[in-house]
């Protein structure tokens, strides 16, 4: 009896250190864990999008995340798996906020209702590939950088 018990121990360690490791679609490189922190005037920006997109126009890799309270984002690959691909990347950033429709409001109210403009918390620059300042390079080992980014 004790010796059935040693191997469904075994057997249930191996199933469980099999199941740490994602299973990545056929054809998508290996990805390599990459943690980001966004500041604005020194704290945390708290509600942005991160994007990693690549410099190499034949890579569609591009991987992506949003920053938490503690301005921290974990990139991931087409919003799934953890990580990012090896190659070199434009960095964008981006937060806006939309104001909700007042609750309670009938559907001809809803036609009529104009909304103000969306407030971005985030300069222009920081949100194309074109114009943001801010590079990364993602090789053979983790990526932990922070990041500073402007108000508009």
């Amino acid at each position: 009896m004790m010796r059935l018990y040693s191997i469904l121990l075994v057997a249930s360690m191996l199933f469980l250190s099999g199941c740490s490791k994602q299973k990545l679609p056929d054809g998508m490189p290996k990805l390599m864990a990459v943690d980001l922190t966004i500041m604005q005037d020194g704290a945390p920006l708290d509600g942005a999008i991160v994007s990693l997109l690549p410099l190499d126009v034949n890579s569609r890799w591009n991987a992506s995340g949003t920053t938490g309270k503690d301005g921290k984002a974990k990139m991931r690959t087409l919003a799934k798996y953890d990580g990012a691909a090896e190659g070199k990347y434009k960095v964008t950033v981006v937060k806006t906020y939309i104001e909700p429709l007042p609750p309670g409001l009938t559907q001809p109210e809803i036609r009529s209702y104009v909304l103000p403009p969306p407030v971005e918390y985030v300069h222009k620059n920081f949100a194309v590939p074109k114009t943001t300042p801010l590079e990364l390079e993602v090789g053979s080992k983790p990526v932990k950088q922070t990041f500073e980014v402007e108000k508009p």
